[in-house]
């Protein structure tokens, strides 16, 4: 039952659902993991932590939880403590015959932008003792890792392999289709809702970006990781906070996604006119990534008037 919440967004419901379920069995691991991914979405980010971090300490050797605190520390803002535990989980992996685990640790590490670690796992697991959900989510890691690493073809021939598996994926159908339109989005592991507690996005669209970043500090190291490799709602979440913020280090993050390749065209173009407007770029020539190649572009700007001016144009 707390499953089935946690998967269908009732994540309050789902925090009482563990609470009671503690209350018979205070050591069950898929309770505690449940709880701690259900604190994470409502907003309860220091709950979520504490939860994971206890549930590791009493389990030392749960893979689960290990993926999971790794997954949370990051999300949280911790990333120094996210890498121990990733490099933990990459020194001993879970094994296919602890699937849950081994698909997990996959997330994880693609979260934290670890592709060669992905395929490391991905490579090691007996797929033959695995069922078809976990099979189908192996895939899919496995493509986006691969496509992160410029191998396109590989990409597109495991997320095809995973959609025979498990046709609904909707992750690595969306993930497949925008790579054959070229759109310049793919790849992303997981969409926006996995990064950012629902409540925050939710506050966002009603209230604007302005004062999200001061009031939850812990996001501020996500937007570049997000403008990297995040989905296509992802990025644009990430860049309009950035825009808002306007702080150095945002404005620093923007340039890097608007010289890189990662994303649409469209979307990091869009970065590079603000970030023009803002005066931490000049007009150039850039070097930027247009229509699948790099280009040098020169960015010209405009400005409306009601008066006159003098102009040696």
């Amino acid at each position: 039952q707390s499953l089935a919440l946690l998967q269908n967004g009732r994540f309050e419901e789902c925090v009482a659902k563990c609470q009671e379920l503690l209350v018979l069995a205070p050591h069950s691991p898929q309770a505690r993991n449940n709880l701690a991914l259900a604190y994470f979405q409502s907003g309860r980010v220091k709950e979520a932590v504490d939860t994971a971090d206890e549930t590791l300490r009493n389990q030392p050797d749960n893979h689960f939880a290990k993926a999971t605190l790794a997954k949370l520390y990051f999300l949280t803002g911790c990333n120094t403590e996210a890498q121990k535990l990733a490099d933990q989980i990459v020194k001993d992996p879970p094994t296919a015959a602890h699937q849950d685990a081994l698909v997990n640790a996959m997330e994880t590490l693609a979260f934290l932008g670890r592709d060669e670690d992905v395929i490391r796992l991905a490579e090691l697991a007996d797929v033959e003792i695995m069922d078809d959900q976990s099979e189908a989510a192996l895939l899919h890691y496995l493509a986006y890792a691969q496509c992160r690493l410029n191998d396109k073809s590989a990409a597109k021939a495991s997320w095809k392999r995973c959609l025979k598996v498990s046709p609904h994926l909707q992750e690595a159908r969306l993930n497949l289709d925008d790579l054959n339109a070229g759109a310049g989005h793919a790849p992303w592991a997981a969409p926006l809702t996995k990064w950012v507690p629902k409540e925050i996005i939710t506050a966002t669209a009603k209230r604007g970006s302005s004062k999200i970043l001061a009031g939850n500090p812990y996001l501020t190291p996500l937007i570049p990781a997000l403008l990297d490799r995040g989905d296509p709602v992802g990025r644009e979440f990430a860049m309009r906070l950035a825009m808002a913020d306007r702080s150095k280090s945002m404005l620093e993050a923007l340039k890097n996604f608007a010289l890189g390749s990662r994303g649409s065209d469209a979307l990091r173009f869009e970065a590079l006119q603000f970030l023009r407007d803002e005066k931490f770029v000049d007009a150039g020539p850039h070097r930027i990534y247009r229509c699948g190649e790099w280009k040098q572009v020169q960015l010209i700007t405009t400005k409306i008037t009601h008066q006159a001016l003098p102009s040696n144009s």
